[in-house]
């Protein structure tokens, strides 16, 4: 998904406000007092976990290679990560149990474990391993008001960090609720290219491969003010639906340089500075008819020479909440050359928001 670009983009932005200002005091106020998503412990999961394995299912206690490979590779395929990653985690403790069981005649030269250890270290699964990762820390975070501090709290925009152990850049939270469809957020959030046209320094930004509409590798590069090298970033980017709730989220982290991402070869330039993203994670849910709940946890660092970590993040704080303040009102009434590019790749989009037509569901009558 070329999900978030925009915030990466402005995210970068922080290094011309740290030359000349000062840190102020965040606010004290209370915590959210409500919840806008399912417990990841709630009493029905597991039935709904069962549900999401299909045909790989357990036959008297084992459960089928063939089958169990073959649908997390087809749930993969169709971004179905959590059904994915849920059955790939059924299958993990299956072998673990020796209750994997063979229907095909194994290779000459081969054993079970070699195959099973031979899917295990495939690419499709060390990339489902990484989204569960992402899952289960940060998708119990979108409620959770421990360790937060709050830095913003207005009635539709709220900011909020802590720090994390093995980070030494603040961890952010923000909540926005936006008066538009989730589709004009998908719109603005998806055109990696158009971000030149509203952020300066922007070089290039752009998608380097599309292994599917959902799973995405960017790439963006910023001309940074001297003395400081040029920064770039790449990540990769994977959405995907909740089966449990009408809503939508997506995971990126930073990919290793040198790694081939389905066919593209990471080659990071040695005279820039790569900004890295740790573990970040968003989500997408609507509330009413015209009204959609944006959730974003993330921790990047953009590896700013010789600056102290509390301005740097206390720059992180004050490029978000712009980033905020620019995303509720460009998706109320998205940009002409937005519009324009929906216009010119209908079909994408008519695809596109059909995955996500699950979000609107309850919602569609009041339209």
């Amino acid at each position: 998904m070329r999900a978030i670009f925009l915030y990466i983009a402005i995210f970068t932005l922080i290094t011309l406000a740290l030359a000349n200002n000062q840190p102020q005091v965040p606010r004290e106020v209370n915590f959210r007092e409500t919840e806008t998503t399912k417990n990841v412990g709630d009493d029905n999961e597991e039935d709904q976990q069962e549900d999401h394995i299909h045909d790989a299912k357990f036959e008297n206690g084992f459960l089928p290679f063939e089958r169990s490979v073959e649908k997390i590779n087809q749930d993969f395929n169709d971004d179905k990560t959590y059904e994915a990653f849920t059955l790939l985690d059924v299958f993990q403790k299956a072998a673990a149990a020796d209750r994997i069981y063979f229907e095909d005649k194994i290779r000459e030269g081969f054993n079970e474990k070699d195959l099973i250890d031979e899917f295990l270290n495939t690419v499709i699964a060390k990339k489902l391993q990484i989204d569960k990762a992402n899952f289960e820390l940060r998708y119990p975070q979108l409620n959770s008001t421990d360790g937060w501090n709050y830095y913003i709290n207005e009635p539709k925009k709220k900011l909020f960090f802590r720090n994390e152990p093995g980070f030494k850049i603040v961890t952010q939270q923000i909540e926005a609720i936006i008066e538009a469809p989730y589709e004009n957020i998908v719109l603005l959030l998806r055109e990696a290219d158009l971000l030149k046209h509203s952020v300066p320094l922007l070089a290039v930004s752009e998608v380097k491969n599309a292994y599917k509409p959902w799973r995405q590798l960017l790439y963006q590069r910023f001309n940074a003010p001297w003395p400081l090298k040029d920064r770039e970033v790449w990540v990769e980017i994977s959405g995907y639906m909740l089966p449990f709730e009408d809503a939508f989220v997506f995971s990126f982290e930073t990919v290793q340089d040198g790694e081939n991402w389905f066919g593209t070869k990471i080659n990071k330039n040695k005279k820039s500075t790569e900004m890295i993203f740790n573990k970040s994670f968003g989500y997408l849910r609507m509330i009413g008819p015209n009204r959609t709940l944006f959730k974003f946890i993330i921790n990047a660092d953009p590896n700013l020479e010789f600056v102290p970590a509390g301005m740097i993040d206390w720059g992180i704080k004050t490029v978000t909440g712009g980033f905020l303040n620019y995303l509720i009102d460009s998706c109320s009434d998205p940009p002409k050359m937005y519009k324009e590019r929906l216009q010119s790749k209908k079909a994408e989009y008519d695809q596109i928001y059909s995955f996500m037509s699950r979000m609107s569901r309850a919602y569609r009558d009041e339209e």
